[in-house]
């Protein structure tokens, strides 16, 4: 944390997750250069980096848009190491597949971790993309609500092709962040002090 002209500098890494096609990286693009690119490429781990001003802050985020996974997909080493700040997870209220696959990698994740983001002090943002398909829904809020609710999660559903709700995504990210580190948040632990 540095302090630039008066402004205070945070620096915080988020590890974006999910199936293919359900727009992880049009989220990031929204973001970082407010544009939707409608073809379709499947993204290699691509790093980004922006810098959001938020609450008088300027957060700079390091973003990684992992590649589409899937039910078999290999979790790598440094997704599960003490890397990240906050794990985003993305499906498409438009495909249950997705929604039940973010499932799968959230749980796999938690197994090469050998401990619950909740427990290691992560935050856990779920995120239900492309509402602007809502005629074509397939998981409802309330589901990914009661997902969100049993991860301990803060849960947004958002249109990257519109850009609805996108910079929400990243400010929550950073309060369920800051709670974490300030003792806010619901699985925070307690603080001990000792006199030595």
């Amino acid at each position: 944390m540095d302090d630039i002209d008066g402004e205070v500098r945070k620096d915080y890494r988020i590890l974006i997750l999910g199936n293919r096609c359900v727009g992880k990286t049009c989220l990031v693009n929204q973001l970082c250069y407010e544009r939707f690119v409608e073809r379709y490429r499947p993204t290699i781990d691509t790093p980004y980096k922006y810098n959001l001003k938020f609450n008088n802050t300027i957060y700079e985020l390091d973003i990684l848009d992992s590649a589409g996974m899937d039910e078999y997909s290999f979790i790598p080493e440094d997704f599960s190491a003490n890397l990240y700040d906050a794990f985003v997870f993305v499906y498409a209220i438009d495909n249950l597949e997705s929604f039940n696959i973010v499932k799968q990698i959230k749980d796999k994740l938690e197994q090469k971790r050998g401990a619950s983001l909740a427990s290691s002090q992560k935050a856990v943002i779920l995120v239900g993309n492309k509402t602007d398909l809502n005629g074509n829904r397939q998981v409802t809020e309330d589901e990914g609500k009661q997902i969100a609710k049993s991860w301990n999660a803060q849960f947004l559903e958002v249109s990257a092709k519109e850009g609805s709700k996108v910079r929400g995504v990243f400010e929550g990210t950073i309060k369920k962040i800051e709670a974490l580190i300030n003792g806010t948040g619901r699985e925070a632990k307690e603080k001990k002090c000792s006199i030595q």
